[in-house]
């Protein structure tokens, strides 16, 4: 199954059940309030970089001075780094655990309905919920992603800075913008990895670098798709971030209707992106088998 197919699978579990979606709504709702806070932070932190950077940027061009980059990192790293720590602080405490939980429930109550379960109303939703959900196995898979995560990411930081401090010289700055294509892609794939990692862990009583090696096992030969997936929901993030980014610069950005409309699109696309694991979990998986049963009657035809 392909990217488009795999997308409209998971629009299709979306809206077979409105219980479904009632249920996503309501799990959502710790997520939705903490994301004001951290959404409301992230977006002023970036804002001010952008404004740091545009306001020297003018002042060194209407002096004819050469724009000293050394100087303007500097200046970033003492005005809004702390912002940078704090954001940190919030992704790995709160943040992270309650999209953990919204994770689980959009997963467990989407199985169910993908699996061909009906009758499942509300109540027992909840239910399942509470009583057959698994949090420790898929907190210590998502610990495991989330520090590749932070590493990779560090790793992706470095070659954007160079590509800032080098924008005089096209060679150098061609040069680490394939350093960072490169790196990125293999972002993508690994994430592809880990993410349904975690949502074996919610499946299975698998977790750890057991979840994540047979994520790797199963999406072999089929990493495409998956690299696909996660390159849609960083664009989903990335462009809301740039709209919110927009309003930040004009000082509209604490307008109650954008951030209440901002956030309530940013968790309808984690709701989204875990029903679409789920879709290419299980396509990765019956392939597998699939694969698994042709090798074994081929041996044994080859035995007779």
């Amino acid at each position: 199954m392909g990217f488009i197919h795999i997308l409209n699978e998971a629009v299709k579990i979306l809206c077979k059940d409105p219980n479904f979606i009632i249920f996503t709504l309501l799990t959502s709702l710790p997520l939705f309030f903490s994301l004001f806070m951290y959404e409301g932070l992230y977006a002023h932190t970036i804002t001010k970089a952008a404004k740091i950077l545009h306001h020297d940027y003018k002042l060194t061009c209407l002096f004819c001075h050469q724009f000293e980059t050394l100087d303007v990192v500097e200046k970033l790293i003492g005005q809004v780094s702390h912002n940078f720590v704090l954001l940190l602080i919030l992704h790995l405490g709160i943040f992270h655990l309650l999209e953990l939980l919204n994770t689980v429930a959009t997963v467990n109550s989407a199985s169910s309905i993908y699996a061909g379960d009906k009758g499942l109303n509300l109540k027992d939703m909840f239910i399942k919920h509470l009583c057959d959900s698994r949090f420790k196995g898929p907190l210590i898979t998502s610990i495991y992603g989330l520090l590749l995560s932070f590493l990779l990411s560090m790793g992706l930081l470095s070659p954007s800075l160079y590509m800032y401090m080098t924008a005089e010289y096209v060679t150098f700055m061609v040069l680490f913008l394939l350093l960072f294509v490169a790196l990125l892609t293999k972002y993508l794939e690994w994430s592809t990895i880990w993410e349904m990692g975690t949502l074996i862990s919610v499946l299975e009583e698998k977790d750890g670098d057991v979840a994540l090696v047979v994520s790797a096992y199963f999406s072999r030969g089929n990493r495409i798709s998956g690299i696909l997936l996660m390159l849609f929901f960083l664009v989903w993030r990335f462009s809301l971030r740039l709209v919110g980014l927009f309003f930040g610069w004009n000082g509209g950005g604490t307008k109650i209707l954008f951030i209440v409309l901002y956030i309530a699109l940013l968790c309808l696309g984690n709701v989204f992106k875990w029903v679409a694991f789920l879709v290419y979990y299980s396509e990765c998986r019956k392939g597998r088998s699939e694969k698994e049963v042709s090798a074994s009657g081929e041996g044994e035809a080859i035995s007779v």
